[in-house]
């Protein structure tokens, strides 16, 4: 009995690293979206700021981190567009070699294992780089130890709905 020859147009959907890859990206676009949100938000209360209160610097240095965060948002939705791009051309081209009759088995179980443990290391890397953007005095806390709650976190000004947001990952 002779197997079905009929190519997969889209090998990408099979493969794990392609789909955990997606995800990645979507949650950096939900992030990149709410850094969006809270300088909007900051705007509009800066808009609203009683003059000589104190308010305005407040307001303005929230503008200024969030558009920090924002650059560094807009870096990580980039990094991960061109991943994903890069594997798309990596499976298709595996996939083809594979059909021929001394190709590589695909999907390669070690291969997608050692991809995806990178992924795992960056987003951890990813993870570092946020909390060190959220640190108020730019102090590290080694790993395994744990920060006083509220130690460096921001006060709200006078009827801001908009204080520093926690990081969304």
């Amino acid at each position: 009995m002779l197997g079905c020859n009929k190519r997969d147009p889209h090998p990408e959907n099979k493969d794990k690293v392609y789909a955990q890859l997606n995800v990645d990206l979507g949650t950096a676009k939900v992030a990149q979206a709410y850094v969006n949100e809270y300088i909007n938000g900051n705007k509009k209360d800066l808009e609203t700021a009683v003059p000589q209160s104190g308010e305005e610097p407040v307001y303005t240095k929230r503008i200024n981190e969030g558009l920090n965060k924002l650059t560094y948002a807009n870096q990580q939705v980039r990094m991960y567009e061109v991943r994903i791009e890069e594997r798309l051309l990596y499976v298709q081209r595996r996939y083809l070699e594979s059909l021929t009759p001394n190709g590589r088995k695909w999907p390669d179980d070690e291969d997608t294992a050692a991809e995806l443990i990178k992924l795992q290391m960056l987003r951890e890397k990813v993870a570092r780089v946020n909390d060190s953007l959220n640190k108020k005095d730019g102090k590290d806390v080694p790993r395994g130890t744990k920060e006083e709650a509220g130690k460096h976190g921001e006060e709200k000004a006078a009827g801001s709905e908009h204080a520093a947001p926690a990081e969304h990952h």
